[in-house]
């Protein structure tokens, strides 16, 4: 039968992490997780939506205009709502650092360097598709065929929206620190 640490004032934990506050971030660094992963599911979903639709419209011309601006509103706020909860993982994860006894308890996202990580890392959410560029086109012509062809901008982030598959892949390979008992 294990010690009960809720009856222990908090301050004999001083030196030790407090297993309370240390079990309830991790909860909570794991919940912001799955959420990240979800809004990169979403995401990664709806651009692959977003793009049958356009070039069924392209080919058949039976898709309403109006189902392609709602995949892209969609988009647009999965990506806004992936961003957020990035930046507020990055939090909890230094108050989790903090209770784990694994920075000093004064450092703060700039100073431990994380800040660097998570701006790389919203910057990469934000790629996508978005309602906002739907009118952007890109076109080249190829002299030797004489032949234009011309690129959707919104197309093309789709096919670098899939880096953002390494969210899915970071909550599988994270949960597994984070329920183990030797985390």
């Amino acid at each position: 039968m294990g010690r009960d640490f809720c009856n222990y004032p908090k301050s004999i934990f001083t030196e030790w992490e407090h297993p309370i506050t240390v079990n309830e971030l991790t909860l909570r660094l794991l919940m912001i997780e799955l959420l990240c992963s979800f809004f990169n599911i979403v995401h990664l979903g709806n651009s692959i939506i977003l793009y049958e639709l356009d070039k069924d419209q392209q080919n058949q011309g039976k898709i309403d205009e109006g189902d392609i601006q709602i995949a892209l509103y969609i988009s647009t706020i999965a990506c806004i709502f992936l961003a957020v909860a990035i930046n507020i993982r990055y939090v909890i994860e230094l108050k989790w650092r903090k209770a784990k006894h694994y920075v000093i308890t004064t450092d703060n996202l700039y100073s431990s360097g994380t800040w660097k990580i998570m701006l790389i890392e919203t910057i990469i959410s934000l790629i996508g598709p978005h309602f906002f560029l739907d009118s952007i086109s890109i076109d080249e012509y190829v002299q030797r065929w004489d032949v234009t062809i011309t690129y959707k901008l919104n197309h093309l982030l789709c096919c670098v929206a899939w880096a953002k598959c390494y969210g899915i892949m970071r909550t599988v390979l994270l949960s597994n620190r984070y329920t183990s008992a030797w985390g």
